[in-house]
């Protein structure tokens, strides 16, 4: 048999079920279809009578956020968007199969419960487990742009998953600059068109940074006239990010919340029930917790400083799809191509939570061989092409998108408009040209936020001081390429995790988040050698855990 379990789902209020004669069908999120909404029930009957095939259809085409499971006798479906916005995980005893969003639940139904060793060392390095594989060998999880199908009879269980949607790029835009700006501008335009549809007079929630991507839906809100708008910061009071934050909002005539961050409260919030509870329902064994904006969510909502029917809007992650990492590696090796190449790329750009054993290489070397076993690596545009379709279905489904449990731990909405399918099929068909350095994609910001302010050009370019600090980072970025060209790397490295080592107080008290106060001082010195990122202590405490 299957065995599905609503009442373990971990946000039940969010699902929809209905049963149809034999059937029954589960649906949470929107999506879009032939420019009309569907969501609840409108939802439901839309894909009541489809099979797999015309299910697998609908999800080519559908721009959303959702996931669909269809259960019919011992037969289930299950799609999940382009970016598995929401997560979906099952697990095999027997004949059995379970399924849910809540992992913790099929782990309970399994016999064996067997780590993962392979997918313990991948997450003390990046963070999360790549692949359809958790931190227990039993246990898997959907993909981006995946379908499943599970069937089970007497004899046996058939598994099989699908995928609908690659992250691909096809080089067909072959426009100018300036009539490319005004194509992009005709895909933000109708992205927020759809979100201001799905917000329906709701309060939006931005957390605003001082960055492109946030700025740019604040920017396309004022743009809209969409005023029902809440800006929020937060940190160490007097953090850069946060004064560029609370500039911006004024600027755009947005309200401004602030709320501030300290060494000695995150050592406090990391030892709540609260954080215990909200790790567990947003790590699915296959990713560290988002925590950077937890206490600031939290707070907003103990104070009631946002309405409980409010939507949060993060800025994730338009900053990828508009070319940040290729930049990235295009200024740390130049026009590289060949599989060897790509695997170390990735290796370098991700794996780099903490300082892994060489014991470990060959193992992190197979696992991105295997999940890149399909493309050629003749160019530098096809190493680029490949590396992105890695980030997009490791790092941005499984650690970035995944940041959005903690609007609903909190009981909120949320919706990542920057992650719209029209846009992500722009950029997908966008020359290489007017990705390196996001060229097409910063202009456009800078150029719609200074028409939303009513400001003169001299005037707004004092205001986009991050704009220098990307500059400045370009730089940097180009002088370690020199570097690793005279093969000092290796040197160059090692000598700044030493100064970076001695200097573990200065990281540890002046942090903008304060976020390593969630360990003390000693304890933070203990671990720490200059590379490490908060991720690096959150996989660490979160693999000791589930050790014990």
């Amino acid at each position: 048999m299957i065995n599905i379990s609503l009442k373990e789902l971990s946000n039940q209020d969010k699902w929809i079920v209905k049963h149809i004669g034999e059937d029954c069908i589960y649906v949470r999120g929107y999506l879009f279809h032939n420019n009309k909404l569907f969501k609840g029930d409108a939802l439901i009957n839309l894909v009541k009578y489809l099979d797999y095939h015309k299910l697998f259809l609908l999800a080519q085409k559908a721009n959303g956020f959702f996931a669909i499971i269809k259960k019919h006798r011992n037969k289930i479906i299950v799609v999940t968007d382009r970016i598995r916005s929401i997560s979906i995980f099952y697990g095999k005893k027997n004949n059995e199969i379970f399924l849910s969003d809540n992992p913790c639940w099929i782990l309970e139904k399994l016999e064996i419960k067997k780590i993962n060793l392979r997918s313990k060392k991948e997450f003390l390095a990046l963070g999360y487990v790549t692949g359809p594989d958790t931190l227990y060998e039993n246990i898997k999880q959907l993909q981006a742009g995946e379908i499943l199908n599970l069937e089970c009879d007497n004899k046996e269980i058939e598994i099989r998953a699908e995928r609908y949607y690659r992250y691909l790029h096809s080089i067909d835009l072959k426009e100018g600059f300036n009539i490319l700006l005004e194509k992009l501008n005709e895909a933000i335009n109708n992205t927020f068109s759809r979100l201001i549809r799905i917000l329906d007079g709701r309060p939006a929630v931005i957390p605003l940074s001082g960055g492109y991507d946030s700025r740019l839906i604040a920017t396309m809100l004022k743009k809209f006239k969409y005023d029902n708008v809440i800006c929020f910061s937060y940190g160490k009071p007097g953090n850069l990010e946060s004064t560029r934050s609370q500039e911006l909002a004024k600027n755009l005539g947005f309200r401004w919340e602030f709320i501030p961050y300290s060494n000695e409260e995150w050592y406090s919030w990391y030892r709540t029930k609260e954080m215990a509870e909200y790790i567990k329902f947003a790590s699915g064994f296959s990713s560290v917790a988002h925590i950077q904006d937890w206490p600031a969510v939290w707070k907003l909502k103990k104070n009631r400083t946002v309405p409980e029917n409010s939507v949060f809007v993060p800025g994730h992650s338009a900053d990828f799809i508009a070319g940040s990492h290729i930049t990235d590696i295009y200024n740390s090796y130049g026009k590289i191509r060949g599989k060897r190449k790509l695997i170390k790329a990735v290796l370098d750009y991700h794996y780099n939570l903490y300082k892994w054993p060489k014991k470990d290489l060959n193992i992190f070397k197979e696992k991105i061989s295997g999940l890149l076993s399909g493309f050629n690596i003749d160019t530098f545009e096809d190493l680029l092409n490949a590396f992105e379709y890695w980030d997009w279905q490791e790092r941005q489904a499984k650690l970035i998108v995944n940041s959005v449990r903690v609007y609903e731990f909190w009981g909120y909405d949320w919706l990542i408009p920057l992650w719209d399918f029209e846009l992500m099929d722009f950029f997908s068909r966008l020359p290489l040209d007017f990705r390196l350095n996001k060229v097409l994609y910063e202009t456009y910001v800078k150029r719609e936020y200074e028409k939303a302010i009513e400001i003169d050009e001299i005037y707004a370019s004092t205001l986009n001081e991050n704009i220098v600090y990307s500059k400045k980072k370009y730089l940097r970025s180009n002088i370690k390429g020199i570097i690793i060209y005279l093969r000092l790397l290796r040197f160059y490295k090692k000598i700044i995790e030493i100064i970076k080592a001695m200097t573990y107080k200065r990281k540890y008290e002046t942090h903008p988040l304060c976020w390593y106060g969630i360990n003390k001082i000693d304890k933070f010195k203990e671990f720490y050698t200059g590379r490490e990122h908060i991720n690096s202590f959150l996989a660490k405490m979160l693999i000791d855990k589930i050790d014990k």
